[in-house]
């Protein structure tokens, strides 16, 4: 590791992400103009005091955002190459500075730390620092979301389901598509004991492509009434499809299947 649709609880990250704004992912392909200038208008109306509020967003990844907030503070036009710079990549031979993986509970959480990243995701984040500390920060959001949504974190439920969709959406609203989809993919082939033909696998990457697909549909304001604007039309559209059965899941009642089924309008996991 280097160094360095309901009202619910104080969503103090939600600010954190409100404004948030490849398939082969590779460096050069997040470097291009566009990409660069999508995640560094995102960065700039970025507001970095909601994330060092979050009780559960990974002390790393808060680390980092001080720094490319200081960056941008001092800098009027970076450039997306700079702030990877400064932001640095995952050595593999440090230890974490936050939770350490194992005591993390994967089937129930979304990673929040650069810790907690699987090898795969730690190439992608390595690719792009900037895009994933992003991608990690809008995980603590929809893990706090489900919780204040379904009641509590959990495996195989419409609230899991509900959990994966907004990360994929958020995430792809703000570093694109493209990037998105490589995290939340190698998110499940990267980690242990990956089986494609598990079902909460299949469930997982279900899920999350119908949470990208969805954005696609979605509209925006051109100009928010505030930070909350984004983020509570995404939720609510994503709370709105688990509801109508536009995901999958494998549990209901509290019982496991053996096959998927469409997510229902229970409010409770």
């Amino acid at each position: 590791m280097k160094k360095g649709i309901k009202k619910f609880g104080a969503f103090l990250i939600a600010t954190c992400i409100a404004s948030t704004m490849v398939a082969s992912v590779s460096a050069e392909s997040l470097s291009s103009n566009t990409e660069q200038h999508n995640i560094i208008e995102y960065l700039k109306s970025f507001d970095f005091s909601a994330c060092y509020e979050s009780e559960t967003l990974g002390q790393d990844v808060k680390e980092d955002l001080k720094k490319v907030e200081n960056y941008i503070s001092q800098n009027e036009n970076p450039s997306l190459q700079e702030l990877n710079g400064i932001v640095g990549k995952i050595e593999e031979t440090n230890a974490p500075i936050t939770r350490a993986a194992a005591s993390y509970d994967y089937s129930k959480y979304l990673p929040v730390s650069e810790g907690q990243l699987n090898s795969k995701e730690k190439e992608l984040f390595n690719q792009n620092p900037t895009a994933g500390l992003v991608v990690l920060a809008q995980a603590d959001y929809a893990n706090k979301s489900e919780k204040g949504v379904f009641g509590s974190n959990s495996w195989g439920t419409n609230g899991d389901a509900y959990r994966h969709a907004l990360w994929n959406a958020m995430g792809a609203k703000g570093v694109g598509d493209s990037y998105m989809a490589a995290f939340a993919t190698a998110h499940e082939t990267g980690s242990a004991g990956y089986d494609p033909n598990s079902i909460d696998t299949q469930m997982d990457l279900k899920n999350n492509a119908k949470g990208r697909e969805l954005l696609k549909s979605m509209s925006f304001p051109s100009r928010p009434a505030n930070g909350m604007t984004i983020p509570y039309i995404i939720r609510n559209e994503i709370a709105k499809a688990v509801a109508n059965g536009k995901m999958v899941r494998f549990v209901s009642g509290g019982k496991q299947y053996s096959y998927l089924m469409p997510t229902n309008s229970s409010s409770k996991n």
